[in-house]
């Protein structure tokens, strides 16, 4: 069973050119014999789902399989619960302190730090990546030491933070690469990262139906169908699996809904399997972090690991292992949550602190702190000596990001309050951990009027915690109840006024408020104070544009700016849009050009380059059309005239695919409602149309085309009595 996916071949291809890496220095010649690797990350996977981990109810054979051939960890601990730092932790062997990424967003991978691809390369390794979301991209440095790098990951040009590709389409293109290698003679790297089982789970219907109704259990049945495709491309060849998860999921368990806040065995005990070459069948019981895969697979293929390394071969000497998350300070104020696992007890070091046996209580239900004060000293000490301190001020990553995470709650200014002396214990601030993963998941699910609702209990509860008011701005804009967004906004920065960050945050809504006089006003005075991050350049020329001085002005304050930052294509495309839709084809077309090699390209962009072009030029046109709604499926105007295109070609299947991605992004037009049911009426798939049909003659019950198109559907249906009387119904309207 597989999911489909959604991009036409041509999408797929061109994405696979787009992410292949910058190339790498050629590989030396491979040293004989040397085994083929093969990485999968499962990204929020908990291993207490997994079949060979004691889940009655899993379906998931093939890592059951794998285990049952290898070597599996029984108690692998993720360092941290972000896939960010705990990737930068598997894939290099140390902790994400001595990495410098200490929570999502904050900072890349150093490129001083030494990844697995490029250890492997060294040694005569072809290398490949095939990642699913963007908190796996190029932007956060996992690229090094990678041939090719396929991470272009379509968004809606808003929420690129969230956007992820389904386990299919990550694994055609990783099989692509395989089959591309066939009969080359030395060992490949590929690493596969998996994110269907992270939030929100909506597994095919085939799987939800095989794990009866248990969504994140039919997301990792899916995925295990995924792996299985992985594996098989590698039969008949010498290979070793490494499948690891980045962090678990809490499900509820402590009252937290997904992860990233907590260090409980929800989220940092995950599947830890290395199956083939060199590897017996047995079980570790020993704790081993991911911080240990790196120096262990060195092991198994004879390489010797590199020094400095945090972690060790293991099996091996016992050693603690290190969890941590800083959320709870540097975003409310509240103490972090560090732990260690030092053989079966496990300490979380909070004002109240508390220790686990985990061999009695894996769900850490009875805390034995009180009654074992000698242990919590211990194990206090054991935490010492790693040595590491609390996290600084975080880098800039990559500069476009920055103004997006802001508005996501990763990155919101922080806590505004003390963060000196005692902090208040999270047992004692639940509400806050379950309202604050409450708003993300009902922002995912599409529900921000939900999300709201607990914003507005956070803030009032915190009103110190700056990140709840930006997040509450971020809502009442996407609400579309604009002053209220900017009073939000104002409160914020109110909080945290010397925050350059607040500040544009304050600027966003005045401009999606219309203010824009006020809103160029701070874009203005913040530019050079955020030269790191270009995006607040264009939205800069496009405030301007938009406000009293008109689109003259805003074209000199671009090029003003293009003329200091020479490399910003995002600009110049931003500065020949509006040439372009006023008919300057001569001055617009080169700046177009340029903001074509934006990654991506503005909204509208491509569109406007569309219009210049000749109308002889058909596939030019269509092609310019296409990158505009993969990127922006909200551009009214170019989904309309790609669907014209569509329609004269008779191309019906693709019609249903661009009305459905312009129908998700713009619920509230019927036209593309009226346009999906109609084409998928011409491709006959008339279950579905009727679906889409019907929700179209909820909005607009007496539109005489979505009556006529009804006649014509009841007909196919096989009731030409009602179908009639239906045609009859719209002709009787119209006239």
């Amino acid at each position: 069973m597989r999911r489909l996916t959604g991009l036409s071949l041509a999408a797929t291809l061109a994405a696979a050119v787009a992410g292949c890496a910058q190339p790498v220095a050629p590989p030396p010649d491979p040293p004989p014999a040397m085994p083929d690797v093969v990485l999968i990350t499962m990204d929020t996977t908990r291993a207490d789902r997994i079949g060979a981990y004691g889940y009655e109810h899993a379906h998931t054979e093939t890592i059951d399989a794998l285990a049952a051939a290898g070597r599996r960890y029984d108690r692998a601990v993720s360092p941290i619960p972000l896939t960010i730092p705990a990737h930068a932790a598997l894939l290099t062997g140390k902790y994400p302190p001595n990495l410098g990424i200490r929570d999502n967003g904050g900072a890349r991978l150093p490129a001083d730090a030494v990844t697995l691809a490029e250890l492997l390369h060294q040694e005569g390794y072809a290398s490949a990546a095939s990642v699913a979301a963007f908190v796996t991209t190029r932007t956060w440095g996992f690229d090094q030491g990678f041939d090719a790098y396929f991470d272009d990951i379509p968004s809606d040009g808003r929420d690129f933070w969230h956007a992820s590709l389904v386990g299919e389409q990550v694994v055609d293109r990783a099989l692509e690469w395989v089959d591309g290698r066939r009969g080359d003679d030395g060992p490949l790297f590929l690493w596969v990262h998996l994110y269907d089982p992270h939030f929100p789970y909506t597994p095919p219907a085939p799987y939800l139906e095989q794990a009866e109704g248990r969504v994140y259990d039919g997301e990792i049945a899916y995925m295990d169908d995924q792996i299985a495709r992985v594996v098989d491309a590698f039969a008949g060849r010498d290979a070793l699996f490494v499948l690891s998860g980045d962090h678990g999921e809490a499900l509820g368990d402590h009252k937290e809904l997904t992860h990233g806040l907590y260090v409980y065995e929800a989220t940092q005990r995950v599947p830890l399997i290395l199956s083939g070459h060199g590897v017996k069948p047995e079980v570790v019981d020993a704790p081993t972090s991911l911080v240990d895969v790196v120096p262990t697979v060195l092991s198994i293929l004879g390489l010797a690991a590199p020094a400095g390394l945090d972690g060790a071969v293991s099996p091996g000497a016992a050693r603690p292992a290190y969890s941590e998350s800083w959320q709870l300070a540097t975003r409310f104020g509240i103490a972090p949550h560090l732990g260690v696992v030092d053989g079966s007890l496990k300490l979380i070091d909070t004002p109240r602190p508390e220790l686990y046996d985990l061999a009695s209580d894996p769900q850490e239900l009875v805390n034995l702190a009180e009654g074992r004060p000698e242990e919590v000293e211990r194990l206090r000490g054991v935490l010492a000596s790693f040595g590491f301190k609390p996290p600084g001020a975080p880098a800039v990553a990559d500069p476009e990001v920055s103004a997006q995470l802001q508005a996501l709650g990763y990155v919101e200014g922080g806590f505004a309050g003390d963060l000196e002396g005692p902090l208040p214990d999270p047992k004692d601030h639940a509400a806050l951990v379950h309202l604050t993963q409450r708003v993300d998941r009902q922002n995912l699910l599409g529900h921000p009027e939900e999300g709201l609702k607990a914003l507005d209990t956070l803030v009032a509860s915190y009103p110190e915690v700056v990140e709840f008011q930006t997040r509450r701005a971020s809502l009442l804009g996407q609400l579309g109840r604009k002053e209220e967004a900017v009073a939000a906004s104002r409160a914020a920065l109110a909080l945290a006024p010397a925050d350059p960050q607040a500040r544009m945050n304050l600027a966003s809504s005045l401009a999606y408020a219309e203010q824009y006089d006020e809103a160029a006003e701070l874009y203005r005075a913040l530019v050079d104070e955020l030269s790191y991050v270009p995006k607040i350049r264009v939205l800069t020329v496009s405030a301007v544009m938009a406000s009293a001085a008109g689109v003259d002005a805003g074209v000199e304050e671009g090029l003003r700016l293009l003329e200091a930052n020479p490399e910003d294509d995002a600009l110049a495309g931003a500065i020949g849009v509006p040439l372009a839709l006023r008919g300057e084809t001569q001055r617009a077309r080169p700046l177009l050009e340029r903001g074509l090699r934006a990654n991506p390209p503005g909204r509208s962009v491509a569109y406007a380059m569309a219009l210049m072009t000749p109308i002889e030029d058909k596939a030019g046109i269509q092609g310019l059309l296409e990158a505009e709604v993969a990127n922006y499926p909200g551009n009214a105007p170019a989904v309309a005239m790609l669907g014209d295109l569509y329609a004269r070609d008779k191309a019906w299947e693709a019609s249903v695919e661009l009305f459905r991605s312009a129908s998700a992004a713009q619920p509230e037009v019927l036209r593309w409602k009226h346009a999906l049911a109609q084409s998928l009426f011409n491709v006959q798939r008339f279950a579905e149309a009727r679906v889409a049909l019907d929700r179209a003659l909820q909005v607009a019950p007496e539109d005489v085309d979505l009556i006529v198109l009804d006649a014509n559907l009841i007909s196919k249906e096989g009731d030409p009595v009602r179908a009639r009387a239906r045609f009859d119904e719209a002709q009787r309207m119209s006239r």
